[in-house]
């Protein structure tokens, strides 16, 4: 079962992913389950943010401050790609 993620949980990049940037875009391949993904620009800067640990929180001041989105919204679609991600198995979350 997949811990739930919120505002506090800390989360990094999953090592084991292989990934390339293709044009600005980041495509991984996750080993464990051979499945291939394909990350827009927004997913490939959270991608990039995520070879550190970092919390949820601290995640989205980072792209507040790279983006003009409102709180509310950053913090809604953050939470559901690092969800959509961590069930892929693609986080580490510790």
């Amino acid at each position: 079962m997949e811990e739930l993620i919120t505002l506090d949980t800390i989360i990094v990049a999953n090592k084991k992913v292989v990934t390339a940037d293709m044009d600005g875009e980041t495509v991984m391949l996750n080993v464990a389950t051979g499945k291939y993904h394909s990350l827009g620009k927004t997913g490939s800067i959270i991608w990039e943010l995520l070879q550190r640990q970092i919390t949820v929180e601290q995640l989205i001041g980072e792209l507040q401050n790279k983006y003009q989105v409102a709180r509310q919204q950053c913090e809604a679609e953050t939470l559901a790609f690092l969800d959509a991600m961590n069930k892929e198995g693609i986080l580490e979350i510790g």
